[in-house]
């Protein structure tokens, strides 16, 4: 299951999670390759903002954790039929 230890560790070393909003997306697309085998691909997106809302937003970006979790929880869902 996603949890916040994921999402948390997704934006690392984004040290602005803890003190600002974060605002994320998390899309997931699966489609057919060519050779005929499915495809899926999962992007993240984050801005920070600091809690007061002031100033611009800052991007953080992911380190790949979340995206991998996701393609591991199809994987065993797919598996367990």
């Amino acid at each position: 299951v996603l949890d916040q230890l994921n999402i948390k560790a997704a934006l690392e070393p984004c040290t602005l999670r803890d003190e600002y909003r974060v605002t994320m997306s998390l899309v997931s697309r699966v489609s057919p390759d060519a050779g005929g085998a499915t495809r899926l691909e999962t992007v993240l997106t984050a801005s920070a903002r600091p809690s007061s809302n002031a100033g611009d937003p800052v991007n953080c970006q992911s380190n790949g954790r979340l995206e991998a979790r996701v393609a591991e929880l199809v994987i065993l869902t797919l598996a367990s039929g």
